[in-house]
């Protein structure tokens, strides 16, 4: 699952298995939104791919 930076469902300090979607970057969000699987683009683990989109953040928007 993407989120974006800052998201608030992570509760501990294990990054090991999470990357970021950041906009901008190739559309990745809306790829993701239209069904297309991305891969992490920053933080975390960059060869980690994300199938859907974090609804909080799809909601919210950019947590920065």
């Amino acid at each position: 699952m993407a989120h974006f930076p800052g998201c608030p469902h992570k509760d501990d300090d294990d990054f090991t298995r999470w990357g970021y979607i950041t906009l901008g970057v190739a559309e990745a969000w809306q790829s993701l939104g239209n069904g297309r699987p991305v891969a992490a683009v920053s933080g975390g683990q960059p060869h980690l791919i994300a199938t859907t989109r974090c609804s909080t953040c799809d909601v919210h928007g950019t947590w920065s």
